[in-house]
């Protein structure tokens, strides 16, 4: 066997290990972009026309939320909005994931206040679905107002450890003072994923490394071989 058929192996093993990094990163969210959405029309006494985001379990969603187009102020797709049209702060959306019991998570989002600079409170929930026992458990204060992305949004990073094979996460609109705070300012929701990162344990977990580390370190080895093989020769 020559050199470069050590070569071809070693890239094919190579290759096995980038699709194996890149499925360990996969986001466990469903439409965390919020891009599919579903809208429903009830008749009762009146009509009403509400929407629900496919992947998500909504509450009191038909009065407090609706979905916008992230371009309206510089964005590509579409968020959640809590307490829209000035009503009470009362919006839930949750979604239960598949997860590995004493498997590290990292939970990431973007999150602000749309509109007047009042605060908004947004409260995040991890829970293990079968036990209810709570994994992490945060309540975000927020008022920095505007009516564009970047003076909008911010991004926010938690780490939870699941307990069981299903997980729940669970995000509300907490917002205090509906006479006050709801007015001419909503909570806005964006880009959530929930991403695996490595088994648990005492120390800060290490960080499963990139698919490019892995290809730097392969055209290194090559360069290693290649310089060997023309020594020798």
């Amino acid at each position: 066997m020559n050199c470069y058929d050590y070569v071809w192996k070693f890239f094919c093993v190579l290759g096995f290990i980038l699709v194996i990094s890149s499925s360990a990163s996969a986001n466990l969210i469903t439409n965390g972009d919020f891009s599919t959405v579903k809208w429903i029309t009830e008749y009762d006494d009146d009509e009403e026309e509400y929407i629900t985001y496919p992947g998500f379990t909504g509450e009191d969603w038909a009065y407090s939320g609706i979905v916008l187009p992230n371009n309206q102020f510089g964005g590509d797709n579409f968020l959640a909005q809590y307490g829209s049209g000035d009503n009470l702060a009362s919006g839930v959306l949750s979604q239960t994931i598949d997860t590995i019991s004493g498997q590290n998570y990292l939970l990431s989002f973007d999150y602000g206040t749309f509109g007047l600079s009042k605060q908004q409170l947004f409260h995040v929930s991890i829970n293990d679905q079968y036990s209810k026992q709570n994994l992490f458990n945060t309540v975000i204060s927020d008022t920095s107002g505007g009516y564009t992305h970047d003076k909008v949004m911010s991004h926010y990073i938690f780490s939870f450890v699941a307990i069981s094979n299903a997980t729940m996460l669970s995000f509300a609109d907490k917002t205090l003072d509906y006479y006050y705070n709801t007015i001419s300012a909503d909570g806005m929701f964006d880009n959530v994923s929930v991403e695996a990162i490595g088994p648990a344990h005492d120390s800060a977990p290490a960080p499963v490394p990139e698919p490019a580390t892995f290809l730097l370190v392969g055209i290194g080895l090559f360069g290693v071989v290649i310089t060997l093989k023309r020594f020798k020769g």
